[in-house]
């Protein structure tokens, strides 16, 4: 290894992968490796960067504390973890991170180092960074996608460009004039806050944007295209140490808008129909980057007995083999019968964006439809569900038209910015 090679970036403050592994030495001089999880805060990022790095030179499983009040539920979680005869202690293990919680309570996810090293193998057959390069890190420390920059840069012995929030402007100018960044991770909203600037555009070298964390908006994918930024949308989750399906970075000016790219190397993916929805296919994964199962949860109804994962997302095939997510199988909305997908409806909405402010569709209880398609606002003088109801009366099926339109002041949403749906209902329906 090159020693003097820049392991992290931060402002004017750089750390050499010497000082690093002299930074590790230190942190655990003291402490027995047997002591349990390590907990790590989310912030000072910078701070929280090099805990993680140390703990995976140095063996010892740690987990992320989001830097919020919620962090203290999360430790509590940890702690009964620590004082249980689990499956999850183990010499093997990496992590214990938690899922994002969109859908509901967030689970615990053991993660063992050899998933990361699978990952960063399946990964490494589509962004391979050299030992001069670095990629910019913006997203939460306390999810996979995060935590999933330092352990590639680890492996490959390349750098991290850490910024303290995304700034549009200041990426911008690392893409365009600092030939050492050639990659960066964003998710969907960060990319269409870049896509607001005038002038957008990257040095020669730079290899592309990998871009997960929900669903994109295909107008944003082809707004990419047409200003020659390389963007390779991707699918993953906690439970796959992070994407495990992406769109090839040779063919990401000629893949289809909308996908989430092709399985990574050493990933199998199968389509299975839904027991409840026949009509639509759950996508389930194996590999040996999924991981073994939740801690303290009931694994049966997510893993088959041959090590297949179901993910709980609906997804479909081309005849090219590119893959799409159409939305979480918990997202779905029953109403009278018939299946809604609330981001197809949230798609076509986006001609009323700037009158609805952050919307989002969901399905409140109702005693005729079961559920009832509800659109939910952040601005008080929203339209005329009339005047929405007729734009859309004439782009999708009549039962997929909200019936009504709720108010509330902030939309509960998760790092990545992806809407807590079923916390949106239990507010609501209260």
């Amino acid at each position: 290894m090159k020693f003097e090679t820049i392991f992290l970036q931060h402002n004017d403050e750089v750390v050499t992968y010497r000082e690093l592994h002299s930074y590790a030495r230190g942190l655990f001089a003291n402490r027995l490796l047997s002591d349990g999880i390590y907990l790590i805060e989310a912030t000072p990022r910078f701070q929280a960067i090099m805990q993680i790095a140390a703990c995976w030179l140095n063996g010892v499983p740690f987990s992320v504390l989001p830097a919020d009040k919620g962090s203290l539920i999360y430790r509590q979680r940890i702690k009964e973890l620590r004082s249980q005869n689990s499956d999850v202690q183990q010499n093997d293990l990496f992590a214990v991170l938690f899922t994002s919680g969109t859908t509901d309570i967030p689970k615990m996810v053991p993660i063992n180092r050899e998933n990361v090293v699978a990952a960063y193998a399946s990964g490494k057959t589509n962004y391979h960074l050299l030992s001069d390069e670095k990629w910019i890190h913006t997203l939460p420390l306390n999810h996979i996608g995060g935590i999933s920059i330092i352990t590639r840069a680890l492996l490959g012995r390349h750098g991290i460009h850490l910024l303290d929030e995304f700034d549009s402007a200041v990426v911008q100018h690392l893409l365009s004039s600092d030939l050492s960044v050639t990659g960066i991770s964003m998710v969907p909203t960060q990319l269409r806050k870049l896509l607001e600037g005038k002038h957008i555009s990257v040095h020669g070298g730079f290899k592309g944007v990998l871009l997960g964390g929900g669903p994109v908006n295909t107008s944003d994918i082809m707004r990419c295209k047409e200003i020659h930024l390389p963007v390779t949308p991707s699918f993953g989750m906690t439970e796959t140490t992070a994407q495990c399906l992406a769109t090839p970075l040779e063919d990401w000016d000629n893949a289809p808008a909308g996908t989430c790219g092709k399985p990574l190397a050493g990933v199998e993916v199968e389509l299975r129909a839904d027991p409840e929805s026949p009509n639509s296919s759950l996508l389930w994964v194996r590999g040996e980057q999924v991981f073994n199962g939740y801690a303290n949860w009931d694994n049966s109804k997510v893993f088959d007995e041959e090590g297949w994962f179901c993910t709980g997302d609906y997804a479909q095939k081309d005849n090219e083999g590119y893959y799409y997510i159409q939305m979480r199988r918990s997202d779905r909305i029953v109403t009278g019968g018939e299946n809604v997908n609330p981001i197809e409806v949230e798609h076509h909405l986006t001609n009323f964006a700037e009158l609805l402010g952050d919307y989002v569709i969901i399905g409140l209880p109702d005693e005729l439809w079961g559920q009832a398609v509800t659109l939910v606002t952040t601005k008080k003088e929203h339209p005329d569900i009339d005047k929405i109801r007729a734009f859309l009366s004439t782009r999708i099926e009549r039962f997929k038209i909200p019936k009504s339109i709720q108010y509330i002041p902030h939309i509960p949403r998760t790092a990545s910015g992806k809407p807590m749906r079923f916390k949106l209902c239990e507010i609501l329906s209260e």
